[in-house]
């Protein structure tokens, strides 16, 4: 024999419908689904059916921190390879700007123009 679901209709607000929304989307549920386990947990407390939407939460949860973890592993490389970059751009202009200074200083030196042609 099966058992017919029965719909049920209630009124929220379109804050609580956000959240509603973001929760269920969070977890990977339809809002239906998120509604349901939501009421049933809170109806059946510490029972088993609640204990199997627990693990099933808590799976999906896991899931979702190794997803987090893998994401922090990428952004740690990118950001170790754009500091190799910002530190290999420092160090050219560093180089360009001693360069500079000594070619300044050179043309600073008092000298004849056959001391200069003969420098080069």
């Amino acid at each position: 024999m099966s058992t017919k679901m029965q719909n049920i209709n209630i009124r929220i607000s379109p804050e609580f419908h956000e959240r509603l929304t973001q929760g269920a989307k969070e977890l990977g549920m339809t809002q239906s689904d998120f509604v349901r386990t939501s009421v049933e947990h809170m109806l059946e407390g510490n029972s088993s059916g609640a204990t199997q939407n627990d693990a099933q939460t808590l799976h999906i949860l896991d899931r979702q921190l190794q997803e987090k973890d893998v994401q922090i592993e990428r952004m740690q490389v990118a950001l170790g390879e754009q500091s190799q970059r910002h530190d290999t751009i420092v160090m050219q202009f560093t180089q360009q700007l001693y360069r500079a200074q000594l070619q300044i200083e050179d043309l600073r030196q008092k000298r004849s123009w056959w001391q200069r042609a003969f420098s080069r």
